[in-house]
């Protein structure tokens, strides 16, 4: 499989996307509508907890931003996290 990663400045919408891609099966349709849900995983022979995807949106969305995804099975699938750009304070030394 490969794997691609990627970093996008959306001047237009003063967001940042940093994307995850890969070529792999897909994710099919019936499991995409839950891939958010907590607690929702196919990969329990592997640790997996469901709580990963979920976390991470919320996260994403409590800084003003989001993650999202889009899959074709047999083809791949994109995650996305898109954040606001926002200016850091300067500090100044009076």
């Amino acid at each position: 499989p490969r794997i691609d990663l990627g970093v996008e400045v959306r001047a237009a919408t003063d967001t940042v996307e940093i994307w995850v891609a890969d070529n792999g099966v897909g994710i099919p349709e019936e499991i995409s509508e839950r891939v958010f849900e907590p607690y929702f995983t196919t990969k329990t022979a592997n640790g997996g907890s469901g709580i990963g995807l979920r976390a991470a949106r919320d996260l994403a969305r409590g800084a003003g931003g989001d993650l999202t995804f889009r899959s074709q099975v047999d083809v791949g699938t994109r995650f996305t996290l898109s954040l606001p750009v926002v200016s850091a304070p300067i500090a100044i030394d009076l």
